[in-house]
C-alpha cells in the first residue's frame, strides 16, 4: 500500500501554519510530505520543498514567486538571470546582471531596443511581475 501518514502543520499553497498539527493520510505515488506540508502533487515538488500557489521551480533547484498560478506557466518559460527569475515570453537576459522587457505587457509588441526598460536585481513593476529566486 502506498499510503503514509504526514502530520501537518503548513498549507503547502499558502503557508498558512495551523493552529495546530493534525494527522493526514496521503497517498505518496502522487503526492508528498515535506517538513509537515502536504505537497498535494509530485510536480508541486521543488529541490525538496513544497512550492506554493505562485511559485514555480527551475532547475528544479530555484523556487521563483510568479504573478500567476504556476499552472500557468509552461515548462521552462521561468529562467534565472544570475539569481535573477524572468518571464522568458516577454523578457530576456542581458549581460550577467540585468533583464530586459522584450514585450509590452499591453500590448504585446515588442519593445524597441532604446527603450530604459532595463531592471537589475528587482523585477517589481508592470513590465516585470517576476522577484528574486529562493534557494
Amino acid at each position: 500500500m502506498d499510503h503514509q501518514l504526514c502530520i501537518m502543520k503548513y498549507d503547502a499553497w499558502s503557508g498558512y501554519q495551523y493552529t495546530s498539527p493534525f494527522p493526514f493520510c496521503y497517498n505518496s505515488l502522487y503526492q508528498a510530505c515535506l517538513n509537515n506540508t502536504l505537497c498535494n502533487s509530485l510536480s508541486q515538488v521543488c529541490n525538496g520543498r513544497c512550492m506554493g500557489y505562485n511559485q514555480v521551480c527551475v532547475n528544479n533547484v530555484s523556487v521563483c514567486n510568479v504573478t500567476f498560478n504556476y499552472y500557468n506557466y509552461q515548462p521552462d518559460q521561468i529562467k534565472l538571470c544570475n539569481g535573477v527569475c524572468y518571464d522568458s515570453a516577454i523578457q530576456q537576459c542581458v549581460g550577467e546582471h540585468s533583464v530586459n522587457c522584450i514585450r509590452d505587457p499591453f500590448t504585446q509588441e515588442s519593445i524597441g531596443e532604446n527603450t530604459n526598460y532595463t531592471h537589475t536585481h528587482t523585477l517589481k513593476n508592470l513590465c516585470c511581475p517576476i522577484s528574486t529566486a529562493r534557494w
